[in-house]
């Protein structure tokens, strides 16, 4: 599966200093997809993140010819 993630600074007023990444990874591990991701904005920034919205997306897999 497909994922869109947006992220934010955590101290950043709601919607603003937004960051979207996408991912390849089955539901059950988007959460350490999340985790990971944050590490990393962390990492190169020096400031938390946090995610604050995923979302699906279509992706040739998901497609089904019947």
């Amino acid at each position: 599966m497909k994922w869109l993630l947006k992220f934010r600074r955590k101290d950043a007023p709601e919607g603003e200093g937004c960051v979207c990444i996408t991912v390849r990874c089955p539901e059950e591990a988007l959460q350490g997809e999340k985790e990971a991701s944050c590490m990393e904005l962390e990492r190169n920034s020096g400031e938390p993140w946090i995610c604050v919205g995923a979302v699906r997306l279509p992706s040739r897999e998901d497609r089904h010819d019947d």
